[in-house]
């Protein structure tokens, strides 16, 4: 049997997995494809329901921006674990 290498995968479901996703592939040096979007605040153990109604909005920026990080993060540590130079052109920048 031949072995068949997997370089890209792509996430074709809903909003709530994608950074952990997007951090999995990334971690297994996978290119990555996320339809939008990347990520947002799905809630957190204990958040009561539903979220959207009953979670403060000043807590969900935070959230979302801790998983877009997580997925920053992993990103770039795959890059520089596989490029000489440490750069590639999948350079991301978050605010």
């Amino acid at each position: 049997m031949d072995v068949v290498r997997i370089g890209m995968v792509g996430a074709r479901f809903g909003a709530a997995p994608h950074p952990t996703f997007a951090v999995q592939a990334a971690e297994a040096g996978k290119h990555i494809i996320v339809e939008k979007p990347l990520t947002g605040y799905f809630g957190e153990p204990g958040d009561p329901e539903p979220i959207g109604e009953m979670v403060p909005r000043a807590k969900m920026p935070e959230g979302a921006r801790k998983n877009a990080h997580a997925v920053h993060d992993a990103i770039r540590l795959d890059v520089e674990c596989r490029s000489p130079a440490g750069k590639e052109d999948r350079t991301w920048f978050l605010r």
